[in-house]
This record gives structure tokens, C-alpha cells and sequence, in this order.
């Protein structure tokens, strides 16, 4: 094992999990792929409409507090009209008054609320806090779509190298159909040794045009999730990256509770729970209402007038209920358990995000000792390759044991591969856990 090798596995195995600079952004390609994501994605745009419309309706709510302004008119025509006859009080004769045949009019209204109960207060906060709520649904969907678009990113990239290791693989035993070639040549060893090297030559080269295929596969899952064309050839990383880790501990479970869109959600409901309770108790107390109205028709406030009149009206209703039969009470406390209920869904989601957390938190841990044992297994089925390939080139070894050499290298490869994609999808998934994901876009 050479040098640089010995120290990138004592780094591996010496460290423990933390991030050294856990908020710093990723690289340059997966924050391209990540902007893109979260542009394209129609779950984050439905999320983003969402807030909106939550804005609008909070808006809408906030013009219930001002005058309401409305204009009414009709129009009647009447074969028989009305008609009033007046008695006589002195002994005269009695006195009829005929009305026209035609009645119209027309009126403008105002009503100003003067106290509802905090009714309509209590309507605009709640709305406030589902604006707030949406806004928050907006960075859960976000951290979500960055934590796929890492996965699939990460995914296109091991394929292209696990494709690589094949292309590699058949390159090495394509070497090793010349020797033997060679060998069979000058009567070293049977012809059988050559046909059992191309044999798993064929072998290989249908598992590298499943790989490639594999690989395509992915880059278009890749080209999707972001938005381009799928027959678009992607730019990626050469080969998934280590990670490299330090001692530096965190409370993770307590910065998650502090960042996670999910707890603030919780915690709005709540808040708009408890505002509902005084909603529930506000069409209970007194209502008082100002009204002033301007009219123009016929018949007018004189009967006698056949012309129309003008009218002013103004006035102010209150309404004070008095008994319910213990309406008040069973609503009071429906709400109350209504906000019971919210507080223990927001303890329940904690309790997730803690259990994730620190699910994830392992997860990553044992994901890194994995890449550290499979990258020493590499640096041994390297080891064991070439001292196969010189060991029958001396005529001590067989051709299945260099065969053999041949695929522990390659399985010992893919495996190392595979690893490093399991500590990053480990590593995005703790993030995302965290909240830290959604925090590097920032």
C-alpha cells in the first residue's frame, strides 16, 4: 500500500461525524443542479401559488374591518296599485289615496361593523398565521427537492463510474487475452486457458453495456428532475467525492428543532388553534352594527306625493345573545381540545425529527465505515491482482486464479463506489434532517 493511500485511510478511520463547515455550500455542480431543481419542480411551484393565494385571502380578509358600500335598485309596474282611504274624523266624506302604478327607486348603503366580538379580528389573525404556515410548507417542499435532486445527481455520477470500472474491467482482461495468446502460442499453457479468458471477456462486455445503459438512464433521471431536455448530456463529477470529516460535535437534534420547516408548521397551527378558540367565542358576545342609507324613489316617505322623494336613514343595531342551552359552553370547549390536539401533533413532530435525526446521524456514521473498509479491500484486491498477473506470467498460478484476482478487483471496486454513494445520499439525508440542506441555497 503506498503512502498517499495509508494516510487517506488513517483520515478515514480517525474520523467521527461531524461536518467541519456543515452550512458551507456544496460544490459548484450539485448547487447548479439544485438551483435548477427547485426552479422547475411543479410540487415547489404548487407550494409557491399556495403562499400566494394565502397572501390574497389574508388581504382579502384585512377590508372586513372597513365599510362595507353597496347600491340596490328595482323597478315595478302594478295594473292595480295600491290605494288608501282615509275616514272622515269631522263628518266629511272619507278621502282615498290612489298610488301610482309605477314604483322605483334607487338607494346607496353603508354598514360599518362597530364591534363584532373580535370576530373579525380573530379571522385575519387566523388567516395570518395560514400565510405563515404556507410560507413554511414552501421550505418543506424545498428540502425535500434538494435532498432527490442530491440523490439522483449522486446517482448519475456512480453510474458513469461503476460504467468506468467496467470499461476498465474489459481493457484489463482484453491485456490479459493478449498474454495468454502469447502463452498458448509458444505451448506454455492449453488453449483451454484461452477460452475461458474470452469466455469472461463476452461476459464483461455485456455487464459494460448494462452499465452504460444503467448510466444513461440515470443522466436522464438527472435531466428530468431538473427540467432539460432528457437526450441532453449532463455535466458530472469524474467520481464521487470522500467525505472528509473532523472532531467537531453539534447538537444536531437541537438544530433541527430550531430549523426544520415541519416544527414551525406545527407550531403556527397551534398558534392559529388557540386564535380559533376566541373565533368560536366571538359570535357570543355583543354585536353592534352602524348603518346609513340614502334613497331616491317612488313611492316616497308622502304617500299623497305622486313624485319621488328623497331619504336619509341612519342607524345602529346591536344584538346580545342571551341563551344558548350550553351552545357557548360545548363550543368553548370543543376549540380548547381542537388546540389539545394541535400541541400533540407539534410534540409528535418533534418526536419524528429527533428520531430522524439521530437515525440519520448513525446512518452516516456507519455509511462512512463502510467507504473506509471498501476502500482498504480495494487496496488489497490491487495488491492480490498484480501479484496474480505476475505469478502466472511465471507459470505458478492458473488462469481461474487470475480470473478470480480479476473479479475480486472489480467487485472490490464497485463496492467502493457504491459506499461513497451511500455516505453522500447518508449525508444529504442528514442534512436535509437538519435543515442544513435548504440552508447552504441561501
Amino acid at each position: 500500500m503506498n503512502l498517499n493511500k495509508k494516510i487517506s485511510l488513517l483520515l478515514l478511520l480517525s474520523c467521527c461525524i461531524a461536518f467541519q463547515s456543515f452550512g458551507q455550500t456544496a460544490d459548484s455542480l450539485v448547487s447548479k443542479y439544485r438551483r435548477q431543481a427547485l426552479d422547475y419542480n411543479q410540487e415547489v411551484r404548487s407550494a409557491q401559488y399556495s403562499s400566494e393565494a394565502a397572501s390574497e385571502i389574508k388581504a382579502s380578509s384585512k377590508a372586513d374591518f372597513k365599510p362595507k358600500v353597496s347600491a340596490n335598485g328595482f323597478y315595478q309596474w302594478r295594473d292595480n296599485p295600491y290605494q288608501l282611504t282615509v275616514p272622515s274624523l269631522t263628518g266629511m266624506e272619507s278621502r282615498t289615496v290612489k298610488g301610482n302604478d309605477q314604483q322605483y327607486g334607487a338607494s346607496v348603503q353603508v354598514v360599518q361593523p362597530l364591534y363584532t366580538g373580535g370576530a373579525i379580528k380573530q379571522k385575519y389573525e387566523m388567516l395570518k398565521e395560514d400565510e405563515i404556515i404556507s410560507e413554511f410548507n414552501v421550505d418543506r417542499v424545498k428540502n425535500n427537492i434538494l435532498l432527490e435532486t442530491d440523490q439522483v445527481y449522486w446517482m448519475a455520477v456512480g453510474q458513469q463510474e461503476i460504467a468506468g470500472i467496467f470499461d476498465e474491467y474489459y481493457q484489463a482482461i482484453d491485456q490479459l487475452v493478449k498474454v495468454v495468446e502469447q502463452r498458448v502460442e509458444v505451448g506454455t499453457v492449453s488453449r483451454n486457458d484461452l477460452l475461458m479468458v474470452e469466455v469472461k471477456q463476452n461476459e464483461i462486455e455485456y455487464l459494460r453495456q448494462e452499465a452504460q445503459t444503467n448510466s444513461r438512464i440515470s443522466e436522464m433521471a438527472l435531466n428530468q428532475q431538473v427540467g432539460v431536455p432528457l437526450e441532453e448530456k449532463p455535466m458530472l463529477d469524474n467520481a464521487i467525492p470522500q467525505i472528509i470529516w473532523t472532531d467537531i460535535a453539534e447538537d444536531w437534534t437541537h438544530i433541527a428543532l430550531n430549523q426544520r420547516a415541519e416544527i414551525s408548521m406545527a407550531d403556527h397551527e397551534v398558534l392559529k388553534s388557540e386564535k380559533g378558540e376566541k373565533l368560536a367565542m366571538a359570535k357570543y358576545n355583543m354585536q353592534v352594527m352602524a348603518q346609513l342609507e340614502g334613497s331616491y324613489g317612488l313611492p316616497g316617505y308622502d304617500l299623497t306625493n305622486q313624485s319621488p322623494d328623497e331619504n336619509v336613514v341612519a342607524g345602529v343595531s346591536v344584538k346580545v345573545p342571551i341563551f344558548e342551552w350550553g351552545k357557548r359552553k360545548h363550543d368553548r370547549k370543543a376549540a380548547k381540545l381542537d388546540t389539545e390536539v394541535q400541541k400533540q401533533k407539534l410534540s409528535q413532530v418533534s418526536d419524528k425529527i429527533a428520531l430522524e435525526v439521530q437515525s440519520n446521524y448513525f446512518a452516516l456514521q456507519q455509511a462512512n465505515e463502510r467507504v473506509a473498509l471498501s476502500y482498504g479491500s480495494l487496496d488489497k484486491a490491487e495488491e492480490n491482482l498484480k501479484m496474480m498477473n505476475d505469478r502466472y506470467k511465471e507459470g505458478v498460478a492458473s488462469i481461474l486464479e487470475v480470473l478470480d484476482a480479476h473479479m475480486y478487483w472489480q467487485q472490490a471496486k464497485i463496492n467502493y463506489t457504491e459506499a461513497k454513494l451511500n455516505a453522500k445520499n447518508s449525508e444529504s439525508a442528514f442534512k436535509r434532517s437538519t435543515g442544513s440542506l435548504l440552508k447552504e441555497m441561501d
